[in-house]
């Protein structure tokens, strides 16, 4: 599950803090729009890109949660890139 919460927060997009409301408001709607605009996807499809969309108030609930458990696999993704680096010398 954490490594799926990082990967879902791969691609989001970010405003600057303290953007005023209106702008972020504006930022959702056009990003909510495109997202599932059909020709979008479409295009997607064609270059096997999978467009999910996460609303704004979602992805802020799941960053702190996210973040935490991030942190901790760290070591273990570490030790998986070290056992990944000595099975490709062999």
């Amino acid at each position: 599950m954490g490594l799926n919460d990082l990967f879902e927060l791969d691609r989001v997009f970010y405003a600057p803090p303290k953007t005023p409301d209106p702008i972020v408001k504006d930022l959702r709607e056009a990003i909510k729009k495109a997202s599932l605009d059909p020709k979008v996807n479409e295009e997607a499809q064609k270059q096997k890109l999978v467009i999910m969309f996460m609303d704004g108030e979602e992805v802020q609930k799941r960053i702190p949660d996210t973040m935490r458990r991030g942190y901790s696999l760290k070591k273990i993704l570490a030790q998986a890139m070290d056992a990944s680096k000595e099975k490709a010398k062999k």
